[in-house]
């Protein structure tokens, strides 16, 4: 459930959501992380920071750079072999990228925090609940307040998104 972008298999591009939409004219697109966890007895450990840059955005945005730089933390525990649950927050902050107009747009901070339980039913399936909670605040890429939109849900009306999902899953 954690992050901001899209999962876009025959659905939104990545660049459909007011967080990075105006950045459409980039020349050059540009994905580093680095991630690691760490499992002792019932408990996994994990940490990842990405820098993702839009750059030569164009005459519209003097051909600046957009920066986005994430920051993901998270627990699971492990209850018994078919019970675990996860908890994880997420942070990301957009650098502003100042426009042909004057103005600057894409300064924006987003906070997010995740919660999931998962119950394995069999090897191959497993029912789960996932809960999360988005706060988006500053300038989007549109130069619009900036509005919370976890797991591309959907662009809240506001700068804050609350979502619950249950479900079950079967692996083929």
């Amino acid at each position: 459930m954690a992050g901001i972008f899209t999962a876009y298999a025959n659905g939104a591009s990545p660049l459909s959501q007011s967080l990075n939409k105006a950045y459409v004219p980039a020349q050059a697109y540009q994905v580093a992380i680095a991630a690691a966890n760490y499992t002792v007895g019932a408990v996994t450990l994990a940490a990842s920071f990405s820098n993702v840059q839009y750059a030569n955005l164009g005459p519209e945005f003097l051909n600046g750079t957009a920066i986005f730089n994430n920051v993901d933390v998270g627990a699971l525990y492990r209850f018994t072999p078919f019970l675990s649950a996860a908890i994880a927050y997420n942070y990301l902050k957009a650098n502003g990228v100042a426009t042909a107009s004057g103005t600057t747009v894409g300064n924006q901070h987003y906070h997010q925090v995740s919660l999931v339980t998962d119950y394995l039913l069999s090897k191959r399936t497993d029912l789960y609940f996932g809960a999360g909670w988005q706060r988006a605040s500053g300038t989007s890429s549109l130069g619009k307040p900036a509005v919370a939109d976890i797991d591309n849900l959907g662009d809240s009306s506001n700068n804050q998104q609350l979502m619950f999902r249950l479900g079950i899953r079967h692996r083929f």
